[in-house]
């Protein structure tokens, strides 16, 4: 409605590469309006990701993986996704989530069955060293997190385990086979910008 009703030229979409229901929501509204949509692309790529990374294409497929493995899991995938994993790890004793400090994050671990000494709530980003000093007290065997980017604090998170030897688990870009992906400075000529 918001588009129909003011006089936007087209609509960049800048959410995160994880937000697809969002993104697909925003395109849908940007076609009904009859304007121009422009998917802007977030660089994924990481530097000196350890050779052993396991790659995966979603949540499930990582539960999956980690329920065969042993010891604990430090999950940085957001609170969204801990039904799906806490239903397949049967183990939820190897869990670790660390989550934003929100009412609804804490809920959430809590209804999976997480107890308080298995949730980190802090706002982030978080620093190597910082992500170094979680895992190490964590005593963490696994790093769960998604291909987000440096601007997601993946880099950080992949040195910090790297450093400690911490088995590392990537869920891939969703967006990274798309072909309508546009980068910042295609979408700044676009603007004439």
């Amino acid at each position: 409605e918001l588009m129909q009703s003011e006089d936007f030229l087209c609509v960049i979409d800048a959410t995160h590469p994880f937000a697809v229901k969002v993104s697909e929501s925003v395109r849908l509204s940007a076609d009904k309006a009859g304007l121009t949509y422009k998917r802007l692309a977030r660089q994924t790529s990481c530097q000196d990701l350890p050779s052993d990374t396991v790659f995966v294409e979603n949540v499930r497929e990582a539960a999956t993986y980690l329920n065969e493995q042993e010891g604990i899991i430090f999950l940085t995938t957001g609170s969204k996704e801990l039904p799906v994993l806490t239903d397949i790890i049967q183990d939820k004793s190897r869990l670790i989530a660390r989550v934003l400090p929100m009412h609804e994050s804490l809920t959430i671990c809590e209804e999976c069955g997480l107890k308080p000494s298995q949730i980190i709530a802090m706002q982030g980003p978080f620093s190597e060293e910082m992500n170094v000093a979680m895992l190490r007290s964590t005593k963490a065997a696994y790093l769960l997190t998604k291909e987000t980017g440096t601007i997601g604090g993946m880099q950080a998170k992949v040195s910090a385990a790297a450093s400690l030897g911490v088995g590392l688990v990537m869920i891939r870009n969703p967006e990274r086979n798309m072909t309508e992906l546009y980068s910042e400075e295609e979408i700044l000529a676009f603007l004439g910008l």
